[in-house]
């Protein structure tokens, strides 16, 4: 014979047994959670998931990071290479819960990773007298350029009279793309285009 009470208790030990699988069952996916390394000197994007969760066989590049960030789970960390660097930006698509967040950090030693939105310009074209030009497309305009790492104007002009090198200045423009300025010379150089 069966009592209420001891129906009562019973479901009370289920409910109890549901919980504590629960409880468990979250702690476990925290000690789940996976470390995916990033290295611009080491790395390799042709690499496994798995094998990019070992710091000997890490990836290379925030593309590879981009293309992945969705399989992120929460409480799995991104660590990038100290001492390296890092071109182009970091574009979360999830992110983790509260309880486990999914953490961006660095690994090893030596001075903190670098991540940049500069790029290193390759493949210059010699226009003559010391001048190169480097068209770039409407995906990579830049919007700041430096040179040796001095903040630089992106369009100017050598001034060759100049006794210590520097640039020509502009005099004056209207809009973008209409320049004025007393020592460029038309008759040499077509400036259909430039921009300031």
């Amino acid at each position: 014979m069966v009592t209420k009470q001891s129906s009562f208790k019973n479901a009370f030990l289920h409910v109890w047994f549901i919980l504590l699988v629960v409880a468990l069952s979250l702690i476990s996916n925290r000690s789940e959670a996976r470390n995916f390394y990033f290295s611009a000197s080491q790395g390799d994007d042709s690499r496994t998931t798995a094998q990019a969760q070992d710091s000997a066989t890490p990836w290379k590049t925030i593309t590879k990071l981009n293309s992945f960030f969705s399989g992120l789970l929460p409480g799995d960390s991104v660590l990038f290479k100290k001492g390296d660097e890092f071109s182009g930006t970091i574009i979360p698509s999830r992110s983790g819960i509260s309880a486990n967040p999914i953490v961006i950090s660095s690994y090893g030693s030596g001075s903190k990773p670098v991540i940049t939105g500069f790029q290193t310009v390759s493949g210059w074209t010699s226009e003559g007298g010391g001048i190169y030009s480097k068209a770039v497309t409407a995906q990579s305009t830049p919007n700041m350029v430096t040179v040796n790492g001095v903040n630089t104007a992106k369009g100017r002009w050598p001034n060759a009279s100049a006794t210590n090198g520097g640039y020509l200045n502009i005099d004056s423009h209207v809009g973008n793309n209409t320049l004025t300025a007393s020592e460029l010379n038309s008759l040499t150089v077509n400036w259909t285009g430039a921009e300031v």
